[in-house]
């Protein structure tokens, strides 16, 4: 009972939390943060120098004053259209990428490093990064390590856990269904029953100063059926009347995936047809943390808050692309496990913080500017619907309490098998 409590607890305070409205401005309180600006492979050494937007002026009377304004943060609402990610990528001043390629997906799409792949069985296309001849890069080729958390990913199908240890000393069947997330079952039935499906490539660009190539893109994967296609096959817009069950290519919720768990940094990852199948968008999205290095091996790229940096980078890019990308962006739920289900928690609970604003200015975060007064702002909420919390970790007392309580065999093992 205790159990239950605390899960109804934790989704009660997120749920709240993720309600809050969007908020515009931040007063420049917080250091700033350590960011480094090297390069990474497929980063073009280019920088935007345009001056950032700057805040509206004060209130013309007092009448305006009083009466409730339109938040500066973007729309919100059921089905809200945000401006496109074009209105603002020239603006962006920490970066190491061509922003009006890589932060604008339709224009990325047009010039020829984006491309919508579609599947081998047909069923969902994949929109990712592509080389010169059109074809997707793949993980392994861009040799992007594909998360501490899902390395058996590329190609088998498995998610997260290795053949040896395919449900080996588990109850039988491995875990009950709906334990899973993502590579963990996607709440299917146990270990073995994995809805990752296809190769792991590389993804598109979250955020524009690029220290870990690895950890700062996702992967957006959409059914099929949300799709236009030409003649030749080739992807041409979205389909808004097309539906999957209850859900439309307008309505569709899109789950929000990450790989921090054990506070490791997060990559994207193959497909979870589970959610697919059940007419929703998934997309698996990377942060850095813990283990994130430059490429000397000297800097530690991924202190915190970069982990809620890149997470909220992310929702901002599928809100400022909503041309290209189906779904409703007002039901983004996040899904994490143990250190990803804190990850997911803490995105919940900290939408459109002003506090945030200066760590996503010096990461090149899409509509986040700097003014004069050395406040900052963003243009596009970075709130989220929910979060689905898998074992979060709170602290190590709590995370292992937790743990014992559901399976006892993960902690208490003695060399002969017993517990």
């Amino acid at each position: 009972m205790k159990k239950y409590l605390c899960t109804f607890m934790m989704a009660a305070l997120v749920l709240s939390a993720c309600s809050q409205k969007p908020a515009a401005t931040s007063a420049d309180s917080a250091p700033a943060s350590e960011t480094a600006s090297e390069s990474t492979p497929g980063a073009e050494e280019t920088k935007e120098t345009a001056a950032p937007v700057q805040t509206a002026e004060a209130e013309e009377n007092t009448a305006a004053a009083a009466a409730p304004a339109e938040s500066e943060a973007g729309p919100s609402g059921e089905n809200a259209a945000w401006e496109d990610a074009s209105v603002y990528v020239g603006s962006i001043d920490n970066s190491t990428i061509d922003t009006t390629v890589f932060l604008d997906y339709s224009a990325g799409i047009e010039a020829g490093v984006y491309k919508w792949f579609l599947s081998e069985d047909g069923s969902y296309y994949t929109l990712a990064y592509a080389d010169e001849d059109g074809e997707p890069v793949t993980a392994d080729e861009a040799k992007i390590n594909v998360g501490a958390n899902n390395e058996e990913s590329i190609d088998n199908g498995k998610g997260s856990i290795p053949d040896e240890m395919q449900n080996s000393g588990m109850p039988d069947g491995g875990m009950p269904g709906g334990m899973g997330q993502g590579g963990l079952g996607g709440g299917h039935e146990g270990m073995g029953g994995f809805g990752n499906q296809g190769t792991v490539y590389q993804g598109l660009y979250m955020n524009a100063n690029i220290t870990n190539l690895s950890n700062q893109t996702m992967l957006i994967y959409v059914p099929a059926a949300y799709m236009t296609t030409d003649e030749e096959g080739n992807v041409t817009g979205i389909d808004h009347e097309a539906s999957i069950g209850s859900f439309t290519a307008d309505t569709a919720p899109i789950v929000y995936l990450n790989e921090c768990g054990g506070w490791r940094s997060s990559s994207p990852r193959a497909a979870d047809t589970s959610y697919l199948e059940e007419g929703m968008i998934y997309v698996t999205a990377g942060a850095r943390s813990r283990d994130a290095m430059d490429e000397r091996g000297s800097l530690h790229t991924g202190k915190a808050p970069t982990q809620m940096v890149d997470l909220k980078s992310g929702i901002i890019q599928l809100r400022a692309n909503s041309d290209v990308i189906p779904g409703d962006k007002d039901r983004i739920i996040s899904i994490g496990t143990s250190g990803g289900g804190q990850m997911s928690s803490i995105l919940g609970a900290s939408g459109n913080m002003p506090e945030y604003y200066e760590y996503m200015y010096e990461s090149g975060v899409l509509g986040v500017s700097r003014n004069e007064d050395g406040s900052y702002e963003s243009v596009y909420p970075d709130n989220i619907y929910g979060a689905q919390l898998y074992c979060p970790i709170a602290d190590f007392e709590n995370a292992d309490l937790a743990y014992c309580n559901e399976h006892p065999e993960f902690l208490f093992v003695t060399p002969d098998g017993r517990y």
